[in-house]
């Protein structure tokens, strides 16, 4: 097969963004360019990388899957090689990274620092998504790794291990039940819950209390851990999570109680996710490694 590094580009272009005229645009190129290399490589293979979608959009093939991958490799020391020539150092390159979005504000400044520690100068795509668009972007090439806890993924995903966060309880300041700075799901179950809304999160809150054969009232629910915690803060109910910001305060400075669950959990698994049995890039290897040694001290 005689392919080019430009085609390779376009057509991991075209997967990591699902849609033929955000890849173009964001390479600078034309769309008909893009659909022309995506043309050529299938008449050579005789197998189609995309199953193409109303509009622009289109879905690796399982063939485009792992295309998609060893294509990544080869760019990856592509690039490599071309910065060694011109400089003596091998640098550069590009990674995307998915992050579940409720830790994007606690881990993404390090997972940029790390990037750049193993491989300076690399060019780094940042996405936040929920559980389901993760895996989902996993599952179609879109990003190369994503930080997230070990939910809703499936066994096609290599997982490694970065930290385990305990969940605990959040209560408005001078809650009766925050003076000891432990509470137990048993009282917690009295009370009016706040939720979020999204996808597998609030089912996994909710194996807490069933463990203890508990059944909590939810009183309402949130998209997001940020207004959770400031309907709390405001004596609008209590909640559970498991990723703990640094401090206590929200948006508007009004402060949480946070107190430990006096039952015994085992906790939530956060890992870097990527899928099993495809070619992955130094880079990215490099880069779980410094994850799995490093990111544990940001939640400790």
């Amino acid at each position: 097969m005689n392919v080019t590094l430009q085609q390779l580009r376009y057509v991991v272009a075209a997967a990591e963004h699902g849609n033929l005229t955000q890849a173009a645009s964001a390479l600078s190129a034309s769309q008909p360019s893009l659909s022309v290399a995506i043309r050529q490589i299938e008449e050579q293979s005789a197998l189609p990388l995309f199953v193409r979608r109303r509009g622009s959009g289109v879905k690796l093939t399982a063939f485009g899957l792992e295309f998609v991958q060893r294509a990544k490799v080869v760019l990856d020391e592509a690039a490599n090689l071309s910065e060694m020539a011109e400089t003596g150092v091998t640098t550069s390159g590009r990674i995307v990274i998915g992050c579940f979005a409720d830790l994007a504000p606690m881990f993404a400044p390090a997972i940029f620092d790390l990037c750049e520690e193993a491989q300076p100068g690399i060019e780094v795509e940042f996405r936040e998504g929920g559980f389901d668009e993760l895996s989902a972007w996993l599952s179609e090439a879109m990003i190369d790794l994503a930080v997230t806890y070990d939910v809703a993924l499936s066994a096609e995903v290599e997982r490694t291990d970065l930290a385990r966060l305990r969940p605990y309880a959040m209560l408005p300041r001078g809650h009766r039940l925050a003076g000891n700075g432990v509470v137990s799901l048993r009282d917690l179950a009295q009370e009016r819950l706040i939720s979020t809304t999204q996808a597998h999160s609030w089912p996994y809150i909710l194996e807490l209390f069933r463990v203890q054969k508990l059944t909590p009232e939810v009183r309402m629910q949130t998209a997001s851990l940020e207004t959770q915690r400031s309907l709390i803060a405001h004596g609008y109910g209590v909640g559970i999570a498991y990723t703990r910001p640094k401090n206590d305060s929200c948006y508007d400075g009004t402060r949480l109680s946070i107190c430990e669950l006096a039952e015994e959990t085992s906790g939530a698994r956060v890992i870097a996710a990527r899928l099993k049995n495809v070619a992955k890039t130094r880079t990215s290897q490099r880069i779980v490694e410094r994850m799995a040694t490093r990111l544990s001290r940001d939640v400790s």
